[in-house]
């Protein structure tokens, strides 16, 4: 867990994730940012990223390269069925 999208590149500059659940309302770098980033860096490229936020941002979500969207509040089941879509594809 990352407290913010600046810690989350650092993370994945460290170590290698399956999936990325990015939460869109962050400080220091918001998850917008750290998705542009990611999405520039061809390490990262592939990652697939869920976007969380409490706003009605699904269309910017999408635009700075998240795979799909999830507005807050959400539950459990929610993150999962999103996440399970990506391996059962």
């Amino acid at each position: 867990m990352a407290e913010n999208g600046k810690v989350a590149i650092e993370m994945l500059n460290a170590e290698k994730f399956d999936i990325i659940l990015m939460d869109i309302n962050m400080t220091i770098m918001d998850g917008f940012e750290a998705i542009r980033i990611i999405r520039s860096t061809v390490e990262f490229k592939d990652y697939k990223i869920i976007a969380i936020t409490a706003n009605d941002d699904k269309r910017k979500c999408l635009e700075v390269g998240a795979d799909t969207y999830i507005a807050k509040p959400c539950e459990i089941k929610d993150i999962k069925s999103e996440i399970l879509k990506f391996f059962n594809s």
